[in-house]
This record gives structure tokens, sequence and C-alpha cells, in this order.
């Protein structure tokens, strides 16, 4: 069963009654049967809901890391009315697993097996499970399968995990107030969320295309707001890591995640991605909008629902995140010069980014998609992973460019609006002068560590280039 994740409700899955909850006389009990005695016993509070989690983590663990002390405190400012009305329908759709998963097991993606297609439903239950931490680690990780790292008393960057419990309580409380989430509504058809693993064997591109639109947005602060990613019918770029999923520090990729519980099954499936892939998320809708990023990350709104049923359902329902990892440079060594341009990197960057890109491309039943409208990005790789930021939004640009979408690329501090002058007075020199992605391309894929002429910025070399072709 290595292409598959096995799930709490399997009948393989054992563990030791240590609680004594069965009636049994076996040393090991399958633990779904544990889990309903435990989800049978009375919750009205906090302190109920930590010994509940107490509980699953003795008993699949036999050990448990956490002093709950953060998620108690959350907890504490819940509505009155939460363990009366949220958290039995929490029970309820954790205990239907059995039914809605009736293998007892997800489909791991990979290149033979590359999308996972769920109802609301079904992924609303696996972040309950990820709530309540019955969910064993995939094989290629460990520790951020579940939510249980944003429970402990010390956190470094307390805003953003508070901003991550306030979208998932949201999430939990429009499980109860909505039907998207019952039975009547597990026909696929209806809203599915749906992950998939691109993955690109082709050639690197070579076309002599015109570079597309790219604009430049100047904000006051990082946003995870709807306006910036691109719903309904563009994208927007998640600064991966290649071990994709949600976090505790605030990152960009934490944040968007964090805000759209729907996408945090991924973790369970996605291994991490190859220089050739790229993992593509459609569906999941934001419960909040998060501001800022590591220690300045916080929740700035709750979203609410408006516009009617129909029109919120074209909003979110095709809401697409292309999840795409940059090379980690961070450790690399600089005595030489750029890594950003050191053989083999360019390209690495260009096919990463064009997996995603053109994901819009991937037939759905059949039918050819349109590219992206428009693709909503920022500094890829440029913070924790140490890339240069003029080198990755032109990669970006021409990736972008090669699928046929145009590009917005958000710069979101004081400290980058240098960067956003120098990028606007290079896309009117490229606009002007008809400057096509293969000449873009070309130059840097030329580049090398130590031949930028000591020019601080490499787009400043680039466009010296350009016009030595005049």
């Amino acid at each position: 069963m290595e292409d598959c994740y096995i799930l709490p409700c399997s009948p393989q899955l054992l563990c030791e009654d240590r609680f004594s909850l069965l009636d049994s006389y076996e040393l090991q009990v399958p633990f779904w049967e544990l889990f309903n005695a435990l989800m049978g016993e009375e919750v009205n509070s906090p302190r109920d809901v930590v010994d509940l989690l107490e509980s699953i983590a003795i008993s699949l663990r036999q050990k448990t890391n956490t002093d709950y002390g953060f998620l108690r405190d959350f907890m504490k400012g819940l509505k009155d009315d939460f363990y009366t009305r949220t958290w039995p329908a929490l029970v309820g759709l954790a205990l239907e697993m059995p039914s809605l998963f009736p293998e007892h097991s997800l489909t791991i993606l990979s290149p033979k097996s590359p999308q996972l297609k769920l109802s609301r439903q079904q992924t609303a239950c696996l972040v309950v499970h990820q709530f309540l931490c019955t969910l064993t680690a995939p094989t290629w990780q460990d520790g951020y399968q579940d939510f249980h790292i944003w429970y402990n008393s010390e956190q470094p960057h307390a805003g953003a995990v508070d901003a991550y419990l306030t979208a998932l309580f949201t999430y939990f409380d429009r499980i109860t107030d909505t039907d998207d989430y019952s039975p009547l509504a597990a026909d696929l058809g209806s809203w599915p969320i749906s992950y998939t693993l691109h993955t690109n064997r082709d050639p690197l591109p070579t076309l002599q295309r015109k570079l597309l639109p790219l604009e430049v947005l100047e904000l006051s602060a990082a946003s995870t707001s709807p306006e910036l990613l691109g719903i309904p019918d563009g994208a927007s770029v998640i600064s991966a890591n290649k071990f994709v999923g949600f976090g505790r520090t605030g990152t960009q990729e934490e944040t968007h995640v964090g805000a759209s519980p729907e996408c945090c099954p991924a973790v369970l499936v996605t291994p991490p991605l190859a220089d050739n892939q790229a993992l593509v998320v459609v569906g999941p809708e934001a419960m909040i909008v998060i501001a800022g990023y590591g220690r300045d990350a916080r929740c700035a709104e709750v979203l609410v629902p408006s516009g009617g049923s129909a029109i919120h359902h074209g909003k979110w329902a095709k809401r697409t995140m292309l999840f795409v990892d940059a090379l980690e440079l961070d450790m690399a060594d600089r005595s030489g010069g750029l890594p950003d341009v050191l053989p083999g990197n360019v390209e690495r960057e260009l096919r990463k980014a064009y997996t995603g890109f053109r994901a819009s491309y991937i037939t759905c039943e059949g039918n050819r998609r349109e590219p992206f409208s428009v693709i909503y990005t920022g500094f890829w790789g440029c913070r924790t992973f140490g890339g240069n930021p003029d080198i990755k939004a032109l990669i970006q640009w021409c990736a972008a460019s090669l699928a046929d979408s145009s590009m917005k690329f958000i710069c979101s501090t004081s400290e980058q609006h240098e960067f956003a002058v120098n990028l606007r007075s290079f896309i009117e020199y490229t606009s002007t002068n008809g400057i096509r992605t293969d000449e873009l391309l070309q130059i840097l894929l030329d580049l090398t560590p130590g031949g930028l002429d000591g020019l601080q910025h490499p787009m400043e070399h680039v466009l010296k280039v350009l016009r030595s072709h005049e």
C-alpha cells in the first residue's frame, strides 16, 4: 500500500486501549473502535476538548509532547453555542469517515495518479481529523500532518498561529451553518476540492513569443485578500517548500494555506516536489484575510459569504493555488557571485514556474481549458530561501508569458519600493522595444555568477545587454 495513505478508520490501524474503554482482552484493538468510544464522551469546555486530544494522542502514539495552552486560551473566546451547536456537527462529520472513504485510504499523488478530487464533505472530514490529531505521519515527513503544532503555549509567531486557529474555527462554524458539507452536497460536480500534481517532462519551451503584460502592485503590507488571489479565472503563486503545507512561522505559503483550511489535507497526499513538479489546488475557500508575514502576521478580517450562493460558488469553486518551490539558496556560497545563475539553476527555476503556470492547459474531462487570465505572484524564493528578486521576477515573467498568462507582481513592504520602481522601468523598456520571451531568456541563461559587471542589481545588467543589441 505504498501508493496509499492509510486513514484512521482503517482496520489496519491498531493501538492499545490504555483507558479500558472497550470490552476487549486483546493487547491491540482497532483504533477506530476506540475513537468511536472517545467521541461519545461529553464535551462542554476547552478543558474537555484538551482531555479528548490528550486521550487520542496517548492511545495512538503512546505519548504527547503538547501542553495545549495556546489552543485552550484561544477556545476560551469561542461563541457560547460552540459546544451545543458546532461541536456535535464536528463529531458527526468525524465519525462519517468510513462511509465517506470506503477504501479507508487516500491515493498518494504521483505521475501515475496525479489527482485527488474530493467533495467538500470529504475535505471537511479530513480537516476535522487534522484538528483531532488522529492522522499518522506520511512516510516522507514527521509532525506536520495535523494541527498539534498550533496548540502549545510557546508560539514564536503567535499572531500567525492565532490567525490560523481563527480560520479553522470559522471554517467549523461554516460547516455547521451551510449545506455545502452535507451528504446532499457530496456530488463532486457541486464544488469539488482538487489536489493535482503536475509533472513536466517536456523540453524547456523556446518559442519566440511576446512578453505578456506584467503589472507591479505596491501594498502597505502583505495580504491574502481575495482581490490578490486571481479569483475566479486566474491563479496565485504559493511560494512553497518542497514539502508543501502549513506551519507556524507565518511564511507566504503558511499564511495562504492557514487562511484556507480546505487546502490543508494536501500534506497527506503530496510527497516532496521534484524539480519538474508543481502542486495545483483548486476550490479551497479562504475563511479570513491574513496581513503581514512572520512575527507581523495577523488576522486582518474574517470573510463573510456575500452576493448569494451562486455568486459565492462561482467565486471560490475555481480559486486556484499554484504551489511551486524555489531553489534553496540561503546557504549557498556567494563568494564567487550570484548563486541564482550557477549552471542549471535558471533552467530549473524556469521549468518549475512554467510547470505550475501551464496547469491551465491540463484537460478537464476532455475539455481544453483556457490559460489563466492573470497570475498573481511576488518574491518567490527570495526571503527564507535567499533567491535574488531580479532573477526570480524575470524568470516568472518569462514562464507566465510562455503559458499565455499575464502577471501581477506584488510588492508589500516599503523596502521593496526601489525594486518596484526598477521593475516598472524594465517593463516599460521591454514593452516599448518589443522584447520577446526568447530574447530575455537567452540573456538569463547566459548569465554567470561573476559576470554582472559589478552592478548591484542583475536587472541593470540584463537591461544593459538588451540595449547593446539595439
